[in-house]
């Protein structure tokens, strides 16, 4: 079993060597499988429910059963829990904050830390409604992201923008001054401005001016990436007889 992106279109667990879209994922005896995988950045899993609310789970890598099939790797199966004659919870609270991190190595020197903010917390509690007979389990978890990205990027010099090009160690040829044959290239490699294209003119005043001299990797910023979300589930558990029992859940 491997874990990781190393699937050219899909990322999670790679078991027997399958991409991570073959693994087949149970929850409570259910299909918890999403094939629209490009809706939900390319995994597979349905329901990922809090790691609180899990009461067990197991990962099968070969032999299973005809119960499972429908997979050409591994199954993931996991169960919710359940509530139990006595009452117990837990609660958590996670929290990562750019003033303990390390700076981005392509972070600007002269600027501050993107910001980095991620917040999870949430709890989980089960306990009887009517002692061996009926039991509720619920729990939900909360996600607050406020982070950036550190990006190097290339925008183009004033110069390009302006359509001078000397330098660039490429010709611009006229395509205008095609003759089947061969093309002439403009003079000095500059583009005169009377054969800007009219919607292009206005666009290229969106560029933002470079921040280096550099012609390539010559602007760095951090647009930002701010999340909330939520997930939670209900279980109702009742038994009816010594061997016999059903329950309901619910996941979000």
């Amino acid at each position: 079993i491997s874990s990781g992106t190393v699937q050219s279109r899909g990322q999670g667990i790679s078991i027997g060597g399958q991409r991570g879209t073959e693994v087949n994922f149970v929850m409570d005896g259910m299909d918890n499988n999403n094939q629209s995988i490009a809706s939900q950045g390319r995994q597979k899993e349905t329901v990922k429910p809090s790691v609180d609310a899990v009461a067990e789970f197991k990962v099968i890598t070969n032999g299973f059963s005809a119960e499972y099939g429908r997979s050409s790797a591994g199954i993931v199966s996991l169960s919710i829990k359940s509530g139990t004659n006595d009452l117990h919870g837990t609660g958590f609270y996670f929290q990562r904050h750019d003033e303990l991190d390390a700076k981005n190595f392509f972070d600007p020197p002269d600027k501050d830390k993107p910001p980095f903010k991620r917040y999870q917390y949430g709890f989980a509690v089960g306990g009887p409604i009517k002692k061996n007979k009926s039991f509720l389990f619920g729990d939900v978890e909360w996600t607050d992201i406020r982070e950036s990205a550190t990006i190097v990027s290339t925008v183009p010099t004033p110069a390009y923008r302006n359509g001078d090009f000397r330098g660039l160690g490429s010709t611009m040829y006229d395509p205008a001054t095609w003759n089947g044959q061969e093309r002439t290239p403009f003079p000095n490699n500059i583009i005169p401005s009377s054969r800007f294209d009219r919607v292009t003119n206005q666009m290229r005043n969106w560029w933002p001016d470079p921040q280096t001299a550099a012609v390539n990797n010559n602007f760095v910023f951090n647009p930002p990436r701010d999340q909330d979300f939520s997930k939670w589930d209900i279980r109702f558990d009742h038994t009816l007889t010594d061997t016999d029992n059903f329950f309901l859940r619910w996941s979000n």
